[in-house]
């Protein structure tokens, strides 16, 4: 038995509970009760018993919330409930709500927690809840665990109400009754969609000259709304002329923004560093860059 699989270790995975079932119906010696060997491990090893010795159609229909858990868990189909319902536990939901969330029974919920994701009695150790479950997402696969990742890490950092906006893209349904309430409930959205946005790829983006300028047009694009639909503050219009003079400063950019911009690469010039070199002066910044340069330029 790993020493991990136990209800005290500063490493344990959050299905230690299933792990120590598991290997114990492997090994055949019964399940002797203990402080690791609680109620729950006996609950999975006689469910696990089951699996192995029944007929799955009689393990469905009588054991509908554990069976069903088990599914949760194990088959590839769930992954996406999977994940929702793990990052609502990281954010300590009731089982009821993530029932209805998730649409599958409370006693299915709590079955979960205690036999795959046990994290609730661990609620205040924020290292371990982000080491352990977290941080072994990072950079693993992008295209695959990003929604996961993110999912968790924002469960850990709020509530459901984040997850419900970072899920499903809204924490609530709107209603509307005339036509302004319309133009109103599009303009928010616009801002609430930006914000998101900015603050998800201040998370996923690696740093760099070009990608900082990305989420700093992106914030210009929120303050601009924020500006235009009148509930701008005097800091954010502040904010946004500081941005903009210093986007207007900024010689390199990633893509062609002014009409008297000229392209070369992937870089655009300004017409007044275009003047100099048509002069056979370059700017340092230029001479610079041209010569960190790598060749051949895909």
């Amino acid at each position: 038995m790993d020493e991990k699989w136990t209800e005290l270790h500063p490493l344990r995975p959050p299905n230690w509970r299933w792990l120590r079932a598991v290997r114990l119906v492997e090994l055949d010696n019964g399940c002797p009760r203990s402080n690791d060997n609680d109620s729950h491990v006996v609950a999975a090893t006689r469910f696990y018993s089951k699996l192995n010795n029944e007929r799955i159609e009689l393990v469905r229909a009588q054991n509908r919330e554990q069976y069903l858990a088990w599914k949760i868990h194990s088959d590839i189909e769930y992954e996406r409930l999977r994940w929702e319902l793990e990052a609502r536990l990281i954010a300590l939901q009731a089982d009821d709500d993530i029932g209805v969330r998730v649409s599958v029974p409370t006693k299915t919920v709590a079955y979960y927690e205690k036999w795959y994701y046990n994290v609730r009695d661990r609620a205040n150790n924020i290292g371990y809840l982000y080491n352990q479950l977290i941080a072994p997402l990072i950079g693993k696969n992008p295209k695959e665990t990003d929604y996961e990742m993110l999912w968790k890490f924002y469960g850990l950092k709020s509530d459901g109400n984040v997850l419900d906006s970072l899920i499903y893209g809204f924490s609530q349904r709107t209603s509307t009754s005339d036509r302004d309430s319309v133009q109103n409930f599009w303009i928010t959205d616009y801002q609430e969609n930006l914000n998101q946005k900015g603050a998800l790829a201040s998370r996923l983006v690696k740093v760099d000259f070009n990608t900082y300028m990305k989420v700093l047009e992106q914030r210009v694009k929120l303050l601009e709304a924020k500006k235009e639909a009148g509930v701008s503050e005097i800091n954010d219009n502040s904010i946004l002329c500081n941005i903009q003079v210093a986007l207007a400063q900024t010689p390199w950019l990633e893509e062609k923004r002014k009409r008297d911009n000229s392209q070369i690469g992937g870089a655009t010039l300004r017409a007044g560093e275009l003047l100099q070199l048509g002069n056979e002066q370059p700017s340092d910044e230029f001479v610079t860059v041209l010569e960190s340069a790598c060749y051949p330029v895909d």
